[in-house]
């Protein structure tokens, strides 16, 4: 239990003049005002004389001189405490706390105006009417100018005429004044009268009440974003034509590649030609050779038209073997242009082109041997240029 007794935390008591001095600053208001000071004057005044009026009933006669002197030193020992507490040491609390105050908005000023003229962009502080009140040292070294030469002008200064002034007053404050900033890109000018590029942020100032005080707008230099904008616009101009240029070379290189590859087997072609003269001689001698028969037996009267099935049976299989010729020519001599896959037999697609070089080969004593392998999978591919 000792140890409990111990441990025990108290909370020290408040002593009354604690409490009056926080009754004070609660109400300090209340003794900054002129009239409620008068009042506490005069009332302390008023009980004090009230007082030394009933003290002096209780003594005995004195002389005017004493009782006068009496009176007033008692009036003094009497309301000195009451000015004190209700007069003086309020207005002793209220002068400290304003120092204070005083000493924390200059402290925060001095933050202010390092931040101000630490910052790499133009900072400007205008009044209602748009004129200058101050400005930082980014803003003095963007337009040129000196500080007794901006402040207290009006911002027009900076505008490059009065159509700009007042075209940028009608786009910005009433959005500002409405939703408290605008944003955008402009053109300002130097004191030397150059004209840049600025993107520029324009806020409103308001006191507690919602009374606009003036406005704050911060201005930087985008000239060498413009030129880079610009660059890269011109840079994406020549790629396009520089693409469009290619593509149209692209384009007249395939044409050329398409007409050599055309001249190419035109030429192959006329190589050719004896070869296919020897093939589609063989079929047309067949179909000579039948026809002089059948005239022959026609003009002796020995005509069987029991064996005219037959004899023109062959003759059809002749015309055939030749347009199976041509039609190996002219897939041969086809321009290729686009695609046209489908599914193909690779036996197939190697027999054809041997219908016309066989006759070719044999001329120079060539002999392919053809070693196909049997049911190969059918694949996928443009039978004509493969054959090509």
């Amino acid at each position: 239990m000792n140890n409990l007794k111990k441990n025990k935390r108290v909370t020290p008591k408040k002593s009354t003049a604690h409490y009056s001095v926080e009754w004070l600053v609660k109400h300090s208001t209340f003794f900054q005002s002129p009239f409620h000071l008068l009042i506490i004057i005069a009332f302390s005044v008023f009980v004090s004389e009230a007082l030394v009026m009933i003290i002096i009933s209780f003594l005995p006669s004195f002389s005017t001189w004493f009782e006068a002197f009496f009176d007033s030193t008692l009036l003094v020992v009497l309301l000195s405490p009451a000015l004190y507490f209700f007069l003086f040491r309020p207005l002793v609390h209220h002068i400290i706390e304003r120092k204070r105050a005083e000493e924390a908005l200059k402290e925060s000023e001095e933050k202010y105006r390092l931040l101000l003229e630490s910052s790499s962009d133009a900072v400007l502080m205008l009044d209602g009417k748009r004129n200058v009140v101050s400005s930082n040292q980014a803003f003095l070294d963007l337009f040129g100018y000196e500080k007794n030469e901006i402040e207290g002008k009006l911002i027009r200064i900076i505008h490059q005429s009065d159509d700009s002034f007042h075209s940028f007053g009608e786009a910005a404050y009433p959005v500002i004044n409405k939703v408290g900033n605008y944003r955008t890109e402009w053109d300002f000018m130097r004191k030397d009268g150059t004209i840049f590029p600025v993107e520029t942020v324009t806020s409103v100032i308001k006191s507690p009440d919602g009374i606009i005080r003036g406005y704050v707008a911060i201005i930087r230099d985008i000239t060498e974003r413009k030129r880079m904008e610009e660059d890269k616009a011109r840079l994406i101009k020549e790629l396009q034509k520089t693409n469009r240029e290619l593509e149209k070379s692209s384009q007249e290189l395939k044409e050329t590649t398409l007409q050599l590859v055309q001249s190419e087997k035109m030429s192959a072609l006329g190589e050719l030609t004896a070869g296919v003269a020897h093939e589609l001689n063989q079929p047309l001698n067949g179909i000579k050779i039948i026809s002089q028969s059948i005239l022959r037996d026609i003009e002796k009267d020995r005509f069987e038209e029991d064996k005219l099935g037959e004899e023109l049976t062959e003759i059809v299989n002749q015309v055939n073997k030749m347009a199976e010729i041509i039609d190996h020519m002219r897939i041969f001599t086809r321009k290729s242009e686009g695609t046209s896959e489908e599914m193909i037999d690779l036996n197939t697609l190697i027999e054809g082109p041997f219908k016309l070089l066989d006759q070719q080969l044999k001329d120079h004593n060539i002999e392919v041997v053809r070693e196909l392998a049997p049911a190969l999978p059918r694949v996928m591919g443009d039978p004509i240029r493969l054959e090509q």
